[in-house]
């Protein structure tokens, strides 16, 4: 199956890069499962799918999986949308790198890239 990068490329379906997002996602948490996580997501994947909607898939099916039986993949979903948010905040600042938040851009990078618009609120 063929997904569709940010940048436009189309690549070969590679399960290993979506657990680097789904096993820290539903890490230290009971009653939860990456694999059911993936089972659940791969359901709506079709070919030529971009990444982003992958993180969505993956975010809808965490979301399909919240029941009184299991709370905490509403944890799941929570950690899926805040990595999806450090994802485009990289491609924002064109950040490379790690995952780590702190580490996507500094107060002063932040306030250079956004200058102008700084200005005209105050």
């Amino acid at each position: 199956m063929l997904i569709k990068k940010r940048n436009g490329n189309m690549e070969e379906l590679d399960i290993t890069k979506i657990r680097v997002v789904t096993i820290p996602s539903c890490e230290n948490l009971e009653g939860v499962s990456y694999e059911e996580l993936e089972l659940g997501a791969e359901l709506m994947f079709e070919d030529g799918i971009s990444t982003v909607d992958i993180q969505n898939v993956l975010i809808q099916a965490a979301l399909n999986k919240i029941d009184v039986d299991t709370p905490n993949y509403t944890y799941v979903a929570q950690r899926l949308a805040l990595h999806n948010l450090y994802h485009e905040i990289k491609c924002l600042y064109n950040v490379k790198g790690g995952y780590n938040p702190y580490d996507l851009i500094s107060l002063k990078d932040y306030i250079e890239f956004n200058k102008d618009r700084l200005s005209e609120w105050y």
